[in-house]
C-alpha cells in the first residue's frame, strides 16, 4: 500500500503512529476535511500527501496501481488540485481558484482534495479567505492538505483548524537523485586503495576528488534547467509577459536549489563511505575479523598496507568528515574540502605512527 511504501516512515516511532491514524481514518472513513503535514523535506512531504490523497479515493485504500492511484500521483486526477505559490507568497486569487474547484461536484463521488505547498506562504488575505473555506466547506466531500517546513510557521487560526502530523524525515528522502551508489562506491573503495598505497604521491588523492567530484554533478540534474510545461501552463492563464519572466525566474531558482542539494546529499554519501573504509582501518588493526567489516574485500589491503597506524589518526580523520557535512551546507566551494579530506588520507602511509 502507498502509504505503507516508504522505508524512511517506518524508522520513527513518531512516523508510525501517525501512519496508523491516517490508515484509521481510511478504514474507517473517519477522514476529517483538513490536514497540516509538516516536515523538513518539501518534496517528500508533497509525495506523501499524494499518496495520502490517491489512497482516500482508491477502492482499495491505496493499492497504487489503478487508475484513481496513478492519476493522482502524476497530478491529473480530475478531483485533485494543487497549489503553490508563484514567488514568495500565496496570494488571495489562488484562494479564488481553490473555492471555485471544491464548489464543484466530485467525479464518481469521490473526494475532492486541494493539496496546499508552502502554506506558511500565504498571505494575510489568502490566509483570511482560506480559513472561510475551511471554517464552512462546500460540502462533506472536500477535504485540504496543507503542507509547511514548520507547523508554527503557518497562521494560527490556519493551523488550528486542520488535523496536524509531523514527520520525521531523512535528509535527502524523496528526491529523485539519479546518483549511482554502487558506482560511487566503486570509484571510492577503488580510489582508496590507489591514494594510499605506499608508492603513491598526492596526486592520486587530487584525482581521486576530482573524478568524484564530476561522477556527482553528472548524476545530479543540470541547475539551470525547469520546467517547461509548467512555465507553459502559467502562460496559458493569460499571465503578461513581465508576469511570465518572473516565474520563469522563480523556476529557475528552485532547480538551481534542487542542483545544489542533489550535489550535497552526494557528497554526504562519499563521506559515509570514507567513514566506514576508515572504520574498517580500525576494525581490522584491533583484530576483528573480516566478516565484520564494512567492506571486508579491503580486509588484505588494510592489513598490508595500514598495520601501523594510530587510531588517533583515524578518528581525527573521521571527525574532520563530520566537519565537512557542515562546510558543505553552506560553501560553494565544497571541493576544496574533498581535496582536503582525500590528502589527509593520503598522509596516512607517510605518518605510518605506531600505535
Amino acid at each position: 500500500m502507498l502509504l505503507q511504501s516508504s522505508d524512511c516512515l517506518r524508522k520513527s516511532g513518531r512516523n508510525g503512529s501517525n501512519l496508523k491514524i491516517l490508515d484509521s481514518n481510511l478504514n474507517t472513513g473517519n477522514i476529517s476535511h483538513a490536514y497540516l503535514f509538516s516536515g523538513n523535506e518539501t518534496e517528500f512531504l508533497f509525495n506523501l500527501s499524494l499518496d495520502f490523497a490517491a489512497s482516500i479515493n482508491c477502492p482499495e485504500k491505496g493499492c497504487g496501481k489503478c487508475s484513481i492511484c496513478r492519476n493522482t500521483l502524476k497530478q491529473v486526477y480530475e478531483n485533485l488540485l494543487v497549489i503553490e505559490p508563484a514567488g514568495t507568497e500565496i496570494t488571495i486569487d489562488f484562494i479564488s481558484e481553490i473555492q471555485r474547484f471544491m464548489i464543484l461536484s466530485p467525479r464518481l463521488n469521490n473526494y475532492k482534495i486541494c493539496i496546499i505547498k508552502e502554506a506558511d506562504t500565504l498571505n494575510r488575505d489568502a490566509a483570511n479567505k482560506l480559513l472561510k473555506t475551511l471554517e464552512e466547506p462546500p460540502d462533506n466531500k472536500s477535504i485540504f492538505i496543507l503542507l509547511a517546513g514548520d507547523p508554527e510557521e503557518v497562521i494560527p487560526t490556519i493551523a488550528s483548524r486542520c488535523i496536524t502530523f509531523e514527520w520525521d524525515i531523512e535528509e535527502g528522502a524523496g528526491e529523485n537523485i539519479k546518483l549511482d551508489p554502487y558506482k560511487l562506491k566503486e570509484i571510492l573503495l577503488r580510489g582508496l586503495t590507489g591514494v594510499l598505497r605506499k608508492s603513491s604521491g598526492y596526486n592520486s588523492a587530487l584525482d581521486l576528488s576530482s573524478e568524484l567530484e564530476v561522477f556527482i554533478r553528472q548524476q545530479s540534474p543540470a541547475g539551470g534547467e525547469f520546467d517547461r510545461e509548467m512555465l507553459d501552463r502559467y502562460k496559458n492563464t493569460g499571465a503578461s509577459e513581465k508576469e511570465a519572466k518572473k516565474f520563469e525566474g522563480i523556476l529557475r531558482s528552485k532547480s538551481r536549489k534542487k542542483a545544489k542539494k542533489y550535489y550535497s546529499v552526494g557528497l554526504n554519501t562519499v563521506f559515509d563511505i570514507i567513514t566506514a573504509w576508515l572504520e574498517d582501518v580500525i576494525s581490522v588493526n584491533s583484530g576483528t575479523d573480516r566478516d565484520y567489516l564494512n567492506y571486508p574485500e579491503n580486509y588484505d589491503f588494510i592489513k598490508l598496507n595500514l598495520p601501523d597506524i594510530s587510531d588517533n589518526i583515524i578518528l581525527k580523520l573521521i571527525s574532520d568528515i563530520e566537519k565537512g557535512r557542515s562546510y558543505i551546507k553552506y560553501s560553494a566551494n565544497a571541493e576544496l574540502m574533498l581535496d582536503s579530506i582525500f590528502l589527509n588520507i593520503a598522509s596516512l602511509v607517510k605518518a605510518g605512527n605506531k600505535k
